[in-house]
């Protein structure tokens, strides 16, 4: 429950972006910072679940993004249509 008190407590101080990127880059890092680490499930902690992927969804632009834990790249799909 710590790292949503944590992600709550860095949305609350982000400043407000001037673009879109600026947006999606500080909603990102938001989520990365409470992210749980990649790595094999611990036995003893069957609760505490990695995190694979995240997400942002821009409903003003109408555009959603997705990046995985295992690749490079961030993808989106505009929704505009």
């Amino acid at each position: 429950m710590d790292r949503f008190a944590r992600a709550s407590y860095y949305v609350g101080r982000l400043q407000q972006p001037k673009t879109q990127l600026e947006a999606l880059a500080a909603m990102f890092s938001v989520i990365r910072n409470a992210a749980q680490p990649f790595r094999s499930p611990d036995p003893g902690k069957p609760d505490a679940s990695q995190t694979i992927w995240q997400t942002v969804s821009d409903l003003t632009n109408r555009r959603y993004v997705f990046e995985s834990t295992t690749r490079p790249n961030v993808v989106w799909v505009d929704l505009k249509d």
